[in-house]
């Protein structure tokens, strides 16, 4: 649910989205990949689920996949389509490791080319994981502040023993750890404050965008994107309010999950070949595919709903 407090956060969701379409348009913008962290620890810090029992359990993960599986598979079934019809044979042709995509549980067995087919959901199957595990998280942030130690010598072991971290579940999961564990012990109940002086936070912004932009090691992005979290929760920013929680950057923010999974498989396919190969257009066109994809998505959805119910 977004409120007054979590609104801002979809313009900065948009802004990672689009950094990473473009970086994979050949655009350096403001991070590229390094956004993802920011988007497992924003899932784990917008974590509000209470689990007592295997029910409340059980309800909690039916509720997350009937929202992502019928998503996924919608643009997994457009990619194979359009690939079809391009004559692109290796991109349709399934072989024994489609059914670990289908299922969205690529990035969980090594054997398995997580890149494979629609290559952006290695980011949903990731969250899955995190999903799953979530609860458990929560019981254990719940007992005790200082289990956040646990959590940061984990991702320490994967740099100390250079293991794969980028699709790596279990290292996202220690992402989304933190995040659960900032709301719980930083920000739960923490009353909102004005910001020290006005445009504050928008210079907070500029300065946050710029230091991604130049570049920062691997293992600041998690204390980078966590103290932009921390403070955009924090401090209340009419300026930042009108320029990242107005109501068309919400609305443009919820097909995020579409304009990721869709721009480069789909969009830059349709843009590329159709169009032009400029990097720009490109970026431009991968957005909007995903956003008239979501808008098909959501037609096809009513009207199946009402379908059923006529039955």
């Amino acid at each position: 649910m977004i409120t007054e407090r979590t609104s801002v956060f979809q313009g900065l969701r948009l802004i990672g989205i689009v950094t990473i379409v473009a970086g994979h348009a050949g655009i350096s913008l403001v991070g590229g990949g390094n956004w993802c962290t920011f988007f497992f620890l924003l899932s784990g810090f917008l974590y509000k689920d209470v689990i007592h029992d295997a029910d409340e359990y059980g309800s909690y993960i039916w509720r997350k996949v009937c929202r992502l599986y019928p998503i996924y598979w919608f643009c997994l079934a457009l990619y194979l389509l359009l690939a079809l019809v391009r004559g692109c044979e290796e991109q349709y042709t399934i072989h024994w490791d489609f059914l670990p995509h289908f299922l969205l549980i690529q990035t969980w067995l090594p054997e398995v080319d997580a890149m494979g087919y629609l290559g952006p959901a290695w980011f949903l199957s990731a969250l899955l994981f995190c999903y799953l595990l979530a609860p458990l998280i929560k019981a254990l942030v719940d007992k005790s502040k200082y289990v956040v130690l646990f959590f940061l010598a984990g991702m320490t072991t994967f740099y100390l023993l250079d293991t794969e971290r980028y699709l790596s579940p279990i290292y996202r999961l220690f992402e989304y750890a933190v995040g659960l564990w900032m709301y719980r012990w930083l920000c739960q109940d923490t009353l909102q404050r004005k910001e020290l002086f006005p445009g504050c936070m928008i210079l907070l912004l500029l300065c946050f965008l710029s230091v991604l932009h130049f570049g920062v090691p691997e293992w600041v992005n998690v204390p980078l994107f966590s103290v932009a979290i921390y403070a955009v929760y924090l401090y209340k920013s009419d300026s930042m309010q009108s320029l990242l929680g107005n109501r068309f950057l919400i609305w443009l923010s919820k097909s995020d999950i579409f304009i990721y999974l869709t721009h480069a498989g789909i969009g830059f396919h349709l843009v590329y070949y159709f169009l032009t190969t400029n990097a720009i257009v490109a970026t431009v066109g991968g957005v909007v595919v995903g956003v008239i994809i979501r808008e098909i998505y959501l037609k096809g959805h009513q009207g199946l709903a009402q379908i059923i119910e006529s039955k």
